[in-house]
């Protein structure tokens, strides 16, 4: 279920907003009217989208933008028409879509499933980079072990490879279970 945040001082456009919201039934919505309280609760929650109705109390808004997006939470920032492009200018590089008020409904829902799926596109980006970044320590971890083997065991590379290959083979384990037990054999971290 996507979680989506709503900030507004002003509680009939939060309503209008939530009721925009509730034609899509896989939402939960969550309200506040404070800037404060919506960095708190992004900082200790899942958020799939952050809405924010200009201007707020504390602050306009742009911060709280800039701030969520960071957090990779996909931001909408509603402002008035006449100084929408000055807005655009200052957050559109955070990824901060700028939606002009009053309210276009058409407009708002495709700004909303554009956020969306650029949510659902980075948090696939994420899950890729992180297994990523695992095969290339357990990469690391098979080499130094070859190094090893090749100073204390003074095989060459190729043997050093196959002794991992067969040994994980032999074992049912694989390479990286290997290469860890032969550091930890000659005591290297």
């Amino acid at each position: 279920m996507e979680k989506v945040l709503i900030v507004s001082a002003n509680e009939k456009s939060k309503d209008t907003l939530c009721e925009l919201l509730k034609e899509y039934n896989n939402i939960q919505i969550v309200t506040t009217t404070s800037a404060s309280k919506a960095r708190r609760y992004a900082a200790n929650n899942e958020l799939s989208i952050a809405i924010i109705n200009t201007p707020l109390r504390e602050e306009f808004g742009t911060e709280l933008s800039i701030d969520l997006s960071r957090l990779n939470i996909g931001t909408l920032l509603l402002v008035k028409s006449d100084i929408a492009e000055e807005i655009r200018a200052d957050v559109e590089s955070f990824g901060v879509l700028i939606i002009s008020k009053p309210v276009i409904k058409s407009l708002f829902y495709q700004s909303l499933r554009l956020q969306m799926s650029v949510k659902n596109r980075l948090i696939s980006l994420k899950k890729e980079n992180e297994q990523l970044k695992n095969k290339i320590e357990e990469i690391k971890i098979v080499d130094r072990a070859k190094l090893i083997l090749m100073e204390n065991e003074h095989l060459n590379e190729n043997e050093a490879h196959k002794y991992i290959e067969k040994e994980a083979m032999n074992r049912r384990l694989n390479r990286y279970e290997i290469a860890k037990e032969i550091l930890d054999k000659y005591n290297i971290s």
